[in-house]
């Protein structure tokens, strides 16, 4: 895995940070199967900074720095949220998911009501092994309501 380079000014006004179990693990992952790639890793290993076209995301590994996690982290992690990542070419992006255990809710297109419009969307959504979703979405357009 390449390490490219720090995020730039323009970096995203929220970057999650999430707790991992096994750094390695979730860099193959994120990398290998969701298309992320590392701006940057601490010398320590236990940090990776990734992007995935305007995405950005950190991952810390558990237990190796103070955590800042407001309980102790029970398997699966990020219960009650999920991570929407946009991505420009999902058809290509789930073909890589289609036969993998990581694939938690198979491809959907769904339209959504945006005041007097409807916005498009294809979607579909994958566990990374720590047990947090990601919805990875395309837009399809809009439409009249």
């Amino acid at each position: 895995m390449q390490i490219d380079s720090l995020p730039t000014p323009s970096a995203p006004a929220l970057v999650p940070e999430l707790l991992v179990c096994e750094l390695s693990a979730s860099l193959d992952f994120y990398c290998c199967l969701c298309g992320f790639h590392i701006l940057y890793q601490r010398a320590d290993g236990h940090f990776a900074y990734l992007q995935r076209d305007s995405a950005e995301l950190m991952l810390e590994q558990a237990g190796v720095a103070p955590d800042v996690a407001a309980g102790k982290p029970d398997y699966p992690f990020g219960r009650g949220i999920s991570l929407q990542i946009s991505v420009r070419d999902i058809d290509t992006l789930y073909a890589r998911f289609a036969a993998h255990p990581a694939l938690f809710l198979p491809m959907e297109e769904k339209w959504h009501a945006t005041g007097n419009n409807q916005t498009g969307v294809k979607q579909f959504v994958a566990q990374d092994p720590d047990g947090y979703l990601l919805r990875f979405s395309q837009r399809l357009g809009i439409r009249p309501a």
